[in-house]
């Protein structure tokens, strides 16, 4: 099913790896730590210490009458924004909505800083939702210049897979 939608996927650039994808079946998975622990197994298996490998995981589909399962993350990574008082941001402009959401449902991240990853945000069938730390999973690079070292002193980086 899934490599070969990926396969016919025409517009996809990434097609020529359809063979190798690997398919996580996980439709039988019914709670929120299920779901979490399924999604840490698909980032530890296709980020691969920075060798990235193609992956899907599959869910349960929807039933008529039941509440989704829900991941309100629209990445799993993602640097959250925080809206300061005399309005500048720090961090991520486009996460400050999503980042007080998660503050809103009880998250206090450890700082206010410009890398602080947003939490995992997972609900599970009619339950609360419920928020998970994963970012000891993330890949990070620095973002060098080669030619302007001044560049390195900005301390920019970011996350290698959303």
């Amino acid at each position: 099913g899934a490599k070969t939608a990926w396969r016919n996927a025409v517009r996809c650039i990434g097609r020529i790896q359809w063979s190798r994808l690997q398919v996580f079946d996980c439709r039988q998975i019914s709670t929120t730590q299920q779901i979490v622990e399924a999604i840490r197994r698909h980032i530890k298996y296709s980020t691969n210490e920075g060798n990235i490998r193609s992956a899907i995981t599959v869910f349960a589909q929807r039933e008529d009458g039941l509440a989704d399962f829900r991941v309100w993350n629209a990445q799993y990574y993602k640097y959250a924004g925080f809206k300061q008082e005399d309005g500048s941001i720090i961090g991520d402009p486009s996460s400050v909505e999503f980042t007080d959401i998660c503050k809103g449902l009880g998250w206090h991240p450890s700082s206010e800083g410009p890398f602080v990853f947003l939490p995992l945000v997972v609900q599970a069938r009619g339950q609360p939702p419920e928020f998970f730390d994963i970012s000891d999973l993330a890949l990070e690079v620095d973002i060098v210049h080669p030619e302007f070292e001044w560049f390195a002193d900005m301390k920019l980086k970011w996350y290698c897979v959303p």
